[in-house]
Protein backbone atom coordinates (compact mmCIF):
# COMPACT_ATOMS: atom_id res chain seq x y z
CA UNK A 1 0.00 0.00 0.00
CA UNK A 2 0.91 3.84 -0.52
CA UNK A 3 0.56 6.14 1.68
CA UNK A 4 0.92 10.16 1.94
CA UNK A 5 3.75 11.53 4.27
CA UNK A 6 3.98 15.26 5.56
CA UNK A 7 7.34 16.43 6.43
CA UNK A 8 8.53 19.54 7.90
CA UNK A 9 12.08 20.16 6.47
CA UNK A 10 14.74 23.16 8.09
CA UNK A 11 17.19 24.80 5.88
CA UNK A 12 19.81 22.54 6.67
CA UNK A 13 17.66 19.55 5.60
CA UNK A 14 16.98 18.86 9.53
CA UNK A 15 13.89 16.70 9.67
CA UNK A 16 11.33 18.82 12.17
CA UNK A 17 8.02 17.21 11.88
CA UNK A 18 6.45 14.56 10.20
CA UNK A 19 3.01 13.32 9.41
CA UNK A 20 1.92 9.87 7.96
CA UNK A 21 -1.54 9.09 6.64
CA UNK A 22 -0.50 5.35 7.78
CA UNK A 23 -0.86 6.35 11.72
CA UNK A 24 -4.30 8.34 11.35
CA UNK A 25 -6.27 5.97 8.50
CA UNK A 26 -7.60 2.52 8.37
CA UNK A 27 -7.26 0.27 4.84
CA UNK A 28 -10.85 0.78 5.13
CA UNK A 29 -11.03 4.10 4.75
CA UNK A 30 -9.70 3.60 1.20
CA UNK A 31 -12.86 5.31 -1.06
CA UNK A 32 -13.90 2.22 -3.11
CA UNK A 33 -16.63 -0.55 -2.65
CA UNK A 34 -15.27 -3.72 -0.39
CA UNK A 35 -11.57 -4.17 0.71
CA UNK A 36 -8.89 -2.84 -1.80
CA UNK A 37 -7.34 -6.30 -3.59
CA UNK A 38 -4.98 -4.62 -6.20
CA UNK A 39 -1.46 -5.63 -6.27
CA UNK A 40 -0.40 -2.15 -5.21
CA UNK A 41 -2.79 0.34 -3.73
CA UNK A 42 -2.63 3.88 -3.95
CA UNK A 43 -4.41 4.82 -0.34
CA UNK A 44 -4.72 8.38 0.04
CA UNK A 45 -2.77 10.06 -3.26
CA UNK A 46 -2.46 13.39 -1.43
CA UNK A 47 -2.70 15.98 -3.81
CA UNK A 48 -3.27 19.56 -2.19
CA UNK A 49 -1.80 21.51 1.51
CA UNK A 50 -2.82 24.45 2.59
CA UNK A 51 -2.80 26.24 6.16
CA UNK A 52 -6.07 27.41 7.51
CA UNK A 53 -5.81 30.62 9.39
CA UNK A 54 -6.13 29.36 12.38
CA UNK A 55 -2.46 27.72 11.81
CA UNK A 56 -3.59 24.27 11.74
CA UNK A 57 -3.16 22.17 7.97
CA UNK A 58 -5.61 21.20 5.52
CA UNK A 59 -4.43 18.50 3.64
CA UNK A 60 -6.38 16.96 0.37
CA UNK A 61 -6.66 13.45 -0.42
CA UNK A 62 -8.06 12.68 -3.48
CA UNK A 63 -8.49 8.42 -3.27
CA UNK A 64 -10.36 8.80 0.25
CA UNK A 65 -12.90 11.98 -1.75
CA UNK A 66 -11.57 13.84 1.50
CA UNK A 67 -10.09 16.93 3.00
CA UNK A 68 -8.67 16.44 6.64
CA UNK A 69 -7.94 19.19 8.83
CA UNK A 70 -5.20 18.32 10.91
CA UNK A 71 -3.93 19.91 14.18
CA UNK A 72 0.29 21.40 13.14
CA UNK A 73 1.31 21.04 16.56
CA UNK A 74 -0.01 17.57 17.25
CA UNK A 75 -0.85 15.72 14.22
CA UNK A 76 -3.93 15.03 15.68
CA UNK A 77 -6.76 15.31 13.46
CA UNK A 78 -9.42 17.77 13.61
CA UNK A 79 -11.86 16.44 11.35
CA UNK A 80 -12.56 14.75 8.12
CA UNK A 81 -14.95 16.18 5.49
CA UNK A 82 -16.04 14.84 1.87
CA UNK A 83 -17.46 12.11 0.13
CA UNK A 84 -15.47 9.16 1.28
CA UNK A 85 -16.50 6.63 3.78
CA UNK A 86 -15.47 8.78 7.38
CA UNK A 87 -17.01 12.24 6.50
CA UNK A 88 -18.32 13.91 9.55
CA UNK A 89 -19.53 16.97 8.18
CA UNK A 90 -23.64 17.10 7.34
CA UNK A 91 -23.47 19.05 3.67
CA UNK A 92 -25.92 22.45 3.40
CA UNK A 93 -27.40 23.53 0.20
CA UNK A 94 -25.91 21.23 -1.92
CA UNK A 95 -27.63 19.09 -3.67
CA UNK A 96 -25.07 16.25 -4.61
CA UNK A 97 -23.89 16.43 -1.13
CA UNK A 98 -20.84 14.88 -1.08
CA UNK A 99 -17.34 15.93 -3.28
CA UNK A 100 -15.12 13.16 -5.13
CA UNK A 101 -11.63 13.12 -6.63
CA UNK A 102 -11.10 16.89 -5.33
CA UNK A 103 -7.92 18.99 -6.85
CA UNK A 104 -6.89 22.24 -6.30
CA UNK A 105 -8.08 22.72 -2.30
CA UNK A 106 -7.37 26.51 -1.32
CA UNK A 107 -8.40 28.70 1.59
CA UNK A 108 -10.39 31.62 0.80
CA UNK A 109 -11.10 33.12 4.09
CA UNK A 110 -11.46 32.30 7.98
CA UNK A 111 -13.78 28.82 7.83
CA UNK A 112 -14.29 29.17 3.59
CA UNK A 113 -12.45 26.71 2.30
CA UNK A 114 -12.23 25.95 -1.81
CA UNK A 115 -11.41 23.06 -4.25
CA UNK A 116 -12.14 21.47 -7.72
CA UNK A 117 -14.83 18.74 -7.07
CA UNK A 118 -13.45 16.53 -9.95
CA UNK A 119 -16.73 13.55 -9.10
CA UNK A 120 -17.08 10.56 -10.38
CA UNK A 121 -19.22 11.19 -13.25
CA UNK A 122 -20.19 14.65 -15.08
CA UNK A 123 -19.81 17.48 -14.65
CA UNK A 124 -17.07 18.39 -12.54
CA UNK A 125 -17.14 21.90 -10.58
CA UNK A 126 -15.65 24.57 -8.79
CA UNK A 127 -17.28 25.32 -5.10
CA UNK A 128 -16.79 26.81 -1.79
CA UNK A 129 -18.17 25.46 1.44
CA UNK A 130 -18.13 27.59 4.88
CA UNK A 131 -17.42 25.14 7.64
CA UNK A 132 -19.00 25.30 11.00
CA UNK A 133 -16.59 23.36 13.29
CA UNK A 134 -18.99 23.51 16.18
CA UNK A 135 -22.03 22.29 14.01
CA UNK A 136 -20.11 20.44 11.97
CA UNK A 137 -22.03 21.67 8.44
CA UNK A 138 -20.21 22.26 5.07
CA UNK A 139 -22.67 25.03 3.86
CA UNK A 140 -22.32 25.61 -0.27
CA UNK A 141 -21.94 29.46 -0.99
CA UNK A 142 -20.09 29.20 -4.74
CA UNK A 143 -21.19 26.61 -6.95
CA UNK A 144 -19.58 26.62 -10.60
CA UNK A 145 -20.35 24.40 -13.31
CA UNK A 146 -19.39 25.45 -17.05
CA UNK A 147 -21.41 22.87 -18.63
CA UNK A 148 -22.91 19.75 -17.68
CA UNK A 149 -20.32 18.07 -20.52
CA UNK A 150 -17.15 19.24 -18.69
CA UNK A 151 -15.77 17.13 -16.54
CA UNK A 152 -12.28 15.50 -15.58
CA UNK A 153 -11.83 12.49 -12.94
CA UNK A 154 -8.43 13.30 -12.42
CA UNK A 155 -6.20 16.45 -12.65
CA UNK A 156 -7.44 19.98 -12.43
CA UNK A 157 -6.41 23.10 -9.57
CA UNK A 158 -7.94 26.36 -8.38
CA UNK A 159 -7.13 30.07 -7.24
CA UNK A 160 -8.53 32.45 -5.06
CA UNK A 161 -8.68 35.99 -6.85
CA UNK A 162 -7.47 39.21 -5.42
CA UNK A 163 -11.79 40.16 -6.03
CA UNK A 164 -12.68 37.42 -4.23
CA UNK A 165 -13.48 35.34 -6.87
CA UNK A 166 -12.40 32.04 -7.91
CA UNK A 167 -10.03 30.47 -11.13
CA UNK A 168 -10.49 26.72 -11.66
CA UNK A 169 -9.00 24.69 -14.76
CA UNK A 170 -11.09 22.08 -15.25
CA UNK A 171 -8.12 19.44 -16.25
CA UNK A 172 -8.69 17.24 -19.19
CA UNK A 173 -12.05 19.09 -19.55
CA UNK A 174 -10.91 21.64 -21.89
CA UNK A 175 -11.94 24.76 -19.68
CA UNK A 176 -10.52 27.19 -17.53
CA UNK A 177 -12.51 29.73 -16.44
CA UNK A 178 -12.75 32.73 -13.85
CA UNK A 179 -15.87 33.29 -11.98
CA UNK A 180 -16.77 36.12 -9.65
CA UNK A 181 -17.38 35.54 -5.83
CA UNK A 182 -21.23 35.32 -6.84
CA UNK A 183 -19.91 32.09 -9.26
CA UNK A 184 -20.72 34.11 -12.59
CA UNK A 185 -18.34 33.72 -15.15
CA UNK A 186 -16.11 36.48 -15.74
CA UNK A 187 -14.27 35.02 -18.55
CA UNK A 188 -13.30 31.48 -19.77
CA UNK A 189 -9.85 29.81 -22.10
CA UNK A 190 -11.36 27.01 -24.54
CA UNK A 191 -10.13 25.02 -27.19
CA UNK A 192 -8.16 23.13 -24.94
CA UNK A 193 -9.44 19.50 -25.84
CA UNK A 194 -6.80 17.22 -25.78
CA UNK A 195 -4.49 18.90 -23.30
CA UNK A 196 -4.31 18.35 -19.72
CA UNK A 197 -4.67 22.05 -17.77
CA UNK A 198 -3.68 20.68 -14.45
CA UNK A 199 -3.44 24.41 -12.93
CA UNK A 200 -3.53 27.84 -14.17
CA UNK A 201 -1.98 30.42 -11.90
CA UNK A 202 -2.71 34.61 -11.91
CA UNK A 203 0.32 36.42 -12.71
CA UNK A 204 0.22 40.14 -10.56
CA UNK A 205 2.90 41.46 -13.18
CA UNK A 206 1.17 41.11 -16.33
CA UNK A 207 -1.46 43.40 -14.20
CA UNK A 208 -0.15 46.88 -15.20
CA UNK A 209 -2.20 48.53 -11.78
CA UNK A 210 -0.29 45.47 -9.68
CA UNK A 211 3.23 45.88 -11.11
CA UNK A 212 5.26 47.03 -8.04
CA UNK A 213 6.42 50.60 -8.65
Amino acid sequence: FDWTVLQHVAEDRELLWEWKTSDHFEITDHGTDGFPTAERVNMTHGNAIAFDTDGNILLSFRNLNEVTKIDAQTGDVIWRFGGGFQNEFTFVGDPKGRIEGQHGLRVVEPGVIQLMDNGDQPPSRLVRYRMDEQAMTATLVLEYIHASSVYSRVGGGTDVMPSGGGLVSFGRGGVVAEVSEAGEQVWELLNLDGLYVFRTQRLPSLYASERRK
